[in-house]
């Protein structure tokens, strides 16, 4: 799958399931099962597969080597690089974290079938 077909399933991921919960490589960014994130924004550029969710947090993966949906979550896996920048809810503190390797994870809404 190339990363225009990637960005294509992160749509129409996000358009079944509205929001989603978040699993980064080190865990939940959030409240599990609490914190839900609307996609704002997805995109292919060059290597780069970039998601924008709440206007607030940024995802970019550098050569994800996979993309698939399993037991309804969105689940990317493979990637060389991923630098994860976000701005805190309450003030416009940011922050930027890198990962080498691991698997992200989109939680739908308790309740929510995506397939």
């Amino acid at each position: 799958m190339n990363l225009h077909e990637m960005a294509n399933l992160v749509t129409i991921w996000f358009n079944k399931a509205l929001a989603g919960g978040l699993i980064l490589p080190d865990g939940w960014f959030g409240r599990p099962h609490d914190n839900l994130h609307r996609l704002s924004r997805v995109q292919a550029l060059g290597q780069t597969l970039q998601i924008e969710l709440d206007d607030r947090l940024v995802l970019e993966f550098t050569n994800p080597a996979s993309i698939r949906i399993k037991d309804s979550a969105l689940i990317i896996e493979g990637f060389d690089n991923l630098s994860f920048y976000w701005s805190e809810f309450d003030s416009d503190d940011k922050h930027t974290t890198a990962y080498t390797s691991g698997t992200v994870s989109f939680m739908p809404p308790t309740g929510t079938v995506v397939n």
